[in-house]
């Protein structure tokens, strides 16, 4: 019934929320049960588990088709924006607005790919983002110099396939699904020592729960924060590369997970996504509360701006462009404090 219908209307929208809530319910009760299972087993390492749950790849499968539902025209602007599973600031809403967001950014990048925002990039590289690239590749001892928006990635920016938006949609789904508290987790001052909340749900996502690299990797690296944050790659870079003066890295970006776990790029794509806008949503719900607010959308871009680009760089300034430009054409927000 759902499937064939041309819009999304608004029982569909609620019915989606709804299954994203209670899978989000489900999926953390899962996770007593795997923590239990390996407590009460004594497994040593991870990559003994072989208790894997059906239902985990069911939600896995269900999360997919949602995606699917996600691509038709919505019948209202902001259909999601007042139901009762995305309005509240606890994981499980915070989570299902992830989910929505970054399906929505992920089909309008692949529309500006379209659309050629490539070529305007390259032309505007130089005066507006060489110099957060370069800071970075100097900061990370990169073999490629940022002085081409080619030397970025070895792809350059290229469309998303639908698959690939699948398995990035159930890491936004997922990314927080071993917290309980969301806001202290964004890395404006603290680098978030002692929160293991990424590298714990990786190891889940990966190993208990049987998910591919590209969602377990995305979900791996969401607080990364190009070294001022923490995750798996700064473990492995740190334990490779500590107190050196050369690496193998080669590019910063890269649409491989395989580039992470070999260290021949910085920082994943659907990651990079992730850290966006999952930032963004935490600090909407915050600034929100804040009544005298009334532009939330423009002070939390020229909140980002100063404190995750101007001060110390710790989100993709191109991909961060393109998710304002996608605020202001898709959620009809007025941006105009950002230099970008």
């Amino acid at each position: 019934m759902f499937i064939s219908q041309s819009k999304l209307d608004l029982e569909l929208a609620k019915l989606i929320g709804n299954i994203l809530t209670d899978i989000g319910i489900i999926e953390r009760l899962n996770l007593i049960y795997h923590l239990n299972y390996i407590k009460q087993n004594s497994i040593s390492s991870l990559k003994d588990y072989q208790n894997v749950k059906k239902d985990d790849l069911i939600f896995a499968d269900i999360i997919g088709t949602i995606v699917n539902l996600l691509e038709k025209e919505y019948e209202t602007f902001g259909i999601f924006n007042n139901l009762s599973s995305f309005i509240d600031d606890n994981v499980i809403s915070h989570s299902n607005r992830v989910f929505v967001m970054m399906v929505e950014f992920l089909h309008y990048y692949n529309e500006e790919i379209s659309r050629g925002i490539a070529s305007k990039l390259r032309v505007d590289y130089r005066r507006k983002y060489y110099s957060f690239f370069n800071d970075i590749g100097m900061k990370f001892h990169l073999l490629t110099k940022a002085d081409r928006i080619e030397d970025i990635s070895r792809v350059g920016f290229r469309k998303i396939e639908q698959n690939e938006i699948k398995y990035y949609a159930r890491a936004a789904f997922w990314h927080d699904i071993a917290l309980v508290d969301v806001l202290p987790n964004i890395p404006i001052i603290e680098n978030n020592e002692g929160d293991t909340h990424a590298i714990l749900g990786f190891n889940l996502l990966k190993y208990c729960m049987a998910q591919n690299e590209y969602t377990y990797t995305t979900v791996g690296l969401h607080h990364e924060y190009y070294g001022f944050g923490y995750g798996i790659f700064m473990n492995m870079y740190n334990k490779q590369f500590a107190n050196k003066n050369f690496n193998n890295i080669e590019h910063i970006l890269t649409y491989d997970p395989s580039d992470i776990n070999s260290l021949l790029a910085l920082s994943y794509f659907p990651a990079k996504v992730l850290e966006i806008v999952d930032s963004y949503d935490s600090l909407y719900m915050k600034f929100s509360k804040n009544k005298e607010i009334g532009n939330i959308p423009n002070e939390v871009i020229s909140f980002m701006y100063e404190n995750f680009l101007e001060n110390n760089i710790k989100i993709d300034p191109i991909i961060f462009h393109i998710f304002i430009k996608y605020l202001e054409n898709v959620r009809n927000a007025p941006i105009y404090d950002c230099p970008l």
